[in-house]
Order: C-alpha cells, then structure tokens, then sequence
C-alpha cells in the first residue's frame, strides 16, 4: 500500500471512530442507569449468580474502566516528553539571564523498539488541528523519527503511536501539552528549558508573552514486550489511548 494510500486510510478511520463515541457514551449510561435501578419488594431476596456476575465482568468496563489506572497496559509507553533549550530553536540567554526566542517550532517524535532501537514504518498521528498521520523514517528524517510543524493555530497538541510496519493497528499511550504558546507551559519545563530561573521570573517571561509561537518539543514512545515504568513522565502528563 503506498504511503499516501495508507494516511488516506488512516484518515477515514479516525473520523469513523470518532462517530462512534456519542452512540457508545449515550448506551452506556443506560446501561449504568439500569444497573443502579433499585430491587423492588418481590426481588429483595433476589441472590445473583454466577453467571449473572460473569455478565457484569464483562459489561461493566463499558461505564467504568479508568486506562490511566494501568497506564502500561498499552503496547507503547511515552518514556519522554522534552521542551527544547532555549539554543536548540535558535535563541540564546544573555548572561543577566534575558532571552531571545527562537524561531523553530516543531514536534520530534521517536519511536524505539524494546530494547532502544529505531523502528521505521510505524504510523504516527497528532490528534488535533489537521490530525496528521506520518510514518516514521520517511521524508529523509532521521530513523524512528517523524516531525511535526506546530502551528499557533492549535492551542495544544497530542501524539501517539497508531499502526506497525505491518499496518496492524496497536495501542499507545498519548504525549499532551504540546504547544508553542508559553503560558500554556509548566514552568518546570521552561525552567529546564532555560527560558526562568523560578516562579517569579517565568510569570514575569509569559507576562511579556514569552516565546509565543517558538517552542520545540520532543517525545519518545518505547514499545512494550512486559509492563514497564515510564522514565521521566509524571503520570499527570500521560494519558493513555483514548
């Protein structure tokens, strides 16, 4: 299937997924509905049995399941999430600690197999704006890396990984809090960054609209054979598939 086909492809499928979700909210909250329905006098006695309770297991998931109480239960985990320095987009610091922004304003994403390898052919897709669908190692990028242009258009952005080499669909977990807009970042990442130095000087850069519009980012999804920890992702930046 050629590269164009395969994104087209992809394309439909996000948009057909996403017709689904208003039926399966609206199904399931009936099914809650008729689960918290009350015994009534004739049924008080009423003991549930085995197999009644295997139709629960079953059902239930639909109204209940929280991913992110198993955030590794997935077949790709975001082990990194890097705002760039402020040098790498082309800035500097002057030594009392000025910044002069840069002018770069892209999304790196890495993709490694399990023991830290790049993996090419594998379909990556941003979830907002254009929702683009690229494929890691094309357009002359680096090996197990496709790259994203952010557009101040988008107020955030989100990545994961959809499809192998294979074209079989896998699950991921999703990268959140990209964006160019300044205010928008933690200040730990700008901290790190070396666009402040505290809380103080990083209200004071946002206050003078920071680097709006000029923020890099990376993010890196390791595949899974076994669970495994995320390195350096608090579990409030992650969230898995949607």
């Amino acid at each position: 299937m050629s590269k164009e086909l395969r994104r087209y492809r992809l394309s439909l499928l996000t948009q057909f997924r996403k017709s689904l979700i208003l039926p399966l909210v609206i199904s399931s909250f009936l099914f809650y509905l008729i689960l918290s329905i009350p015994l009534s006098a004739e049924t008080k006695d009423f003991h549930t049995s085995a197999t009644d309770l295997e139709l629960i297991s079953i059902y239930l998931p639909l109204v209940s399941t929280d991913f992110a109480a198993n955030p590794n239960n997935v077949d790709f985990s975001l082990i990194e999430k890097r705002l760039w320095d402020v040098e790498e987009t082309g800035g500097s610091v002057d030594s009392d600690g000025s910044v002069h922004c840069g002018y770069l304003h892209e999304l790196h994403v890495i993709v490694l197999d399990t023991s830290g390898n790049s993996l090419n052919g594998f379909a990556v897709q941003s979830l907002y704006g254009d929702e683009e669908t690229f494929i890691t190692g094309d357009n002359e990028w680096e090996d197990g890396e496709v790259i994203y242009n952010l557009s101040t258009s988008v107020d955030e952005q989100a990545v994961k990984v959809v499809e192998d080499s294979d074209e079989n669909e896998v699950t991921s977990d999703v990268a959140t809090g990209i964006t160019t807009h300044s205010p928008r970042i933690p200040h730990e990442y700008l901290i790190n960054a070396r666009y402040c130095t505290s809380t103080q000087s990083c209200d004071r850069f946002n206050f003078s609209a920071g680097c709006w519009g000029h923020h890099s980012w990376t993010v890196t999804f390791r595949q899974n054979s076994l669970p495994l920890p995320p390195l350096n992702v608090p579990a409030s930046e992650r969230r898995t598939r949607e």
